[in-house]
C-alpha cells in the first residue's frame, strides 16, 4: 500500500533547502478527480496494468490477492466500485459476492478466465453486476466500469434526492 505521508523535495541545484511537498492523496478514498476502485487478482501482472490503466484515467486503485484480503479492504475503505476475479487462491470469487453482498451495495465487475453459463449466470445470480471474460480488452473493461458507476450514481440520486456531489468550489 502506498504511503500518504508527505515527501521531501529539494531544489534542482541541489543549493536550495529541501521544502515539504503535499502530501499525496489518500489512496483510499476517492478525490473530486475518480473514484475507488478494489482490484481483487491473484495475478501481479494484470494486477499492475489494470493499476496503471485506472491510474491514468484518475481512478484511486485499492488491491487484495485473496478473497479475505478483499472482504478486510472493503469493510475498512469501501471502494465506489470492485474489480473481483472469481478464482481466488483462498475462496472462490462467487463466496466474496455473497459476503460483500450482505452489506456492500456499490458495483461489482466479475473479471474471471471461467467462460462457462453457469459459472457467469452464477456470479450475475449471487450479486455482481456484470461479466468480463479473460483474455479482455482493455476498453471494454473500463467502459463497463464507467456504465455500472454511472448506474450507481443515478440510483443514488433517485435513492437520495437532495444528493448532490460536491464541486471543486465547494471543498
Amino acid at each position: 500500500m502506498e504511503s500518504t505521508s508527505p515527501e521531501l523535495r529539494g531544489g534542482s541545484g541541489g543549493s536550495s533547502p529541501p521544502e515539504l511537498a503535499q502530501p499525496r492523496p489518500d489512496p483510499l478514498r476517492p478525490g473530486p478527480g475518480g473514484a475507488g476502485i478494489l482490484i481483487v487478482e491473484d495475478e501481479p501482472e494484470l494486477v499492475r496494468a489494470l493499476r496503471i490503466n485506472l491510474r491514468a484515467r484518475q481512478y484511486h486503485v485499492l488491491t487484495a490477492g485473496t478473497g479475505r484480503e478483499a472482504l478486510a479492504v472493503a469493510a475498512s475503505h469501501p471502494p465506489d466500485a470492485i474489480i473481483l476475479d472469481l478464482g481466488l487462491p483462498d475462496i472462490d470469487g462467487t463466496e466474496v459476492i455473497v459476503a460483500l453482498r450482505e452489506w456492500y451495495h456499490a458495483p461489482i465487475i466479475v473479471l474471471s478466465g471461467r467462460t462457462s453459463p453457469g459459472d457467469k449466470i452464477g456470479a450475475l445470480d449471487v450479486g455482481a453486476d456484470d461479466y468480463v471474460t479473460k483474455p479482455f480488452a482493455m476498453a471494454e473493461l473500463l467502459a463497463r466500469l464507467r456504465a455500472v458507476l454511472r448506474r450507481d450514481d443515478a440510483s443514488l440520486d433517485r435513492d437520495f434526492p437532495g444528493h448532490r456531489p460536491y464541486t471543486l468550489h465547494q471543498v
